[in-house]
């Protein structure tokens, strides 16, 4: 699974604008990704002795917030994606709560939790 979700992991970082608009389209519109950036993955329950968590993949970019007539307040926002094999589904809602708890308590603003479950079959060619 693990060669499966590195090459997932790659092609979200690559595209993604272009996952965000097939998946999420009502959300991207007010997305700015020119300033996009990749944070650090490694999150922490309760620090300074609290459990360490790596998160699959966390991106900061600007937000747009409507305001009217006026112009669009621009505000940092986090997507959160994480993949997840499909037996797994039952324990990681909990976990990706968490993780959206934690992110919104480290960075103090909002974030969009996406999970993408993968169903990975391998095929033997005779």
């Amino acid at each position: 699974m693990a060669e499966h979700d590195q090459r997932f992991k790659t092609l979200l970082m690559e595209f993604l604008p272009e996952f965000l608009e097939d998946f999420v389209p009502g959300r991207v519109e007010r997305l700015d990704f020119s300033e996009l950036e990749w944070l650090d993955k490694e999150v922490f329950s309760d620090p300074p002795g609290g459990d360490v968590f790596i998160l699959d993949l966390v991106a900061r970019l600007r937000h747009r917030t409507p305001q009217g007539d006026a112009e669009p307040l621009l505000a940092t926002a986090l997507i959160l994606l994480e993949i997840e094999s499909r037996d797994a589904v039952a324990a990681f809602r909990q976990r990706i709560y968490r993780y959206y708890e934690m992110l919104r308590r480290k960075y103090g603003c909002r974030v969009l939790p996406i999970a993408l479950y993968l169903r990975v079959r391998v095929c033997h060619w005779k």
